[in-house]
């Protein structure tokens, strides 16, 4: 009986590792599985022109709002512009951002129902269509992924052009969240606005 008794001990120490695993199995699962996720992060902004000449600035303001129902964590906001888009600064609210190559924001906790809020501000240096993408995401799982991008067009014209292409020169209109176009009557192509030029595009 004594040559058993080994191999009992090892098959009992087998059975409470594995009680154990188990045991940590089933309460981590239901965490990470919860329905619609832990956290729900969205992202919307907007462009501050639908149009500019070449060499002007574009500011974008975009917030990232947590839908809850948890905390996420590690948040972190990502901005791609195109390559005829130079960085110039970028500010995130309680966080911290860097510009190497493309724009990263960084925030270590974002509350349920809580936003945060980040300025992108790049230079045109080249004439046609730019576009820039922003991606929110987080360590935490979350919910719905549909909501987590957000993209924006503008469209670049010569310095040579009167003015540009949407409003009066310098006076570049604001595009909506949602990247509307001004109305066709607020539309001037190539006329000074009454009053006074400037240039602050």
């Amino acid at each position: 009986m004594a040559r058993f008794r080994p191999i009992a001990v090892a098959c009992a120490k087998l059975v409470v590792v594995l009680a154990v695993l188990i045991g940590l199995t089933a309460v981590h699962v239901p965490v990470r599985a919860a329905p619609g996720g832990d956290a729900d992060l969205s992202i919307t902004g907007s462009a501050s022109s639908a149009g500019v000449k070449v060499g002007h600035d574009l500011t974008f303001a975009l917030r990232a709002l947590n839908h809850g129902p948890y905390a996420a964590t590690n948040v972190k906001v990502e901005v791609v512009l195109d390559t005829n888009l130079t960085i110039l600064e970028a500010d995130v609210s309680g966080g911290t951002c860097t510009t190497v190559v493309v724009v990263v924001c960084s925030r270590d906790t974002l509350k349920a129902s809580v936003s945060l809020k980040l300025t992108v501000r790049a230079r045109t240096s080249a004439t046609g269509p730019t576009d820039a993408t922003a991606i929110v995401q987080s360590d935490t799982t979350d919910g719905d992924l549909t909501n987590n991008s957000v993209s924006f067009t503008t469209q670049v014209g010569p310095e040579s052009s009167a003015c540009d292409l949407w409003g009066g020169a310098g006076n570049d209109r604001a595009e909506t969240s949602a990247g509307a176009v001004p109305e066709p009557e607020t539309i001037r192509r190539g006329v000074e606005p009454t009053g006074g030029s400037g240039d602050g595009g």
